[in-house]
């Protein structure tokens, strides 16, 4: 996905669940599978910011 198309995707996610992505959990995520994107939202949502954000998803696709 382009920075675009996630771009659109965070903001729809803060509108559609009420909450605020802060700019440098998004910045130091590593959003490079849709899991790792679900996850970081899962973490914000519940109030465990930097998490997963942190470290590389951990989807199961990855040897």
């Amino acid at each position: 996905m382009d920075s675009m198309t996630l771009l659109h995707l965070l903001v729809t996610f803060e509108s559609e669940f009420g909450f605020e992505l802060d700019d440098e959990d998004v910045m130091n995520a590593n959003l490079d599978t849709v899991r790792s994107l679900v996850d970081l939202v899962v973490d914000v949502a519940e109030g465990d910011r930097g998490a997963v954000a942190a470290g590389p998803a951990n989807d199961g696709l990855r040897g």
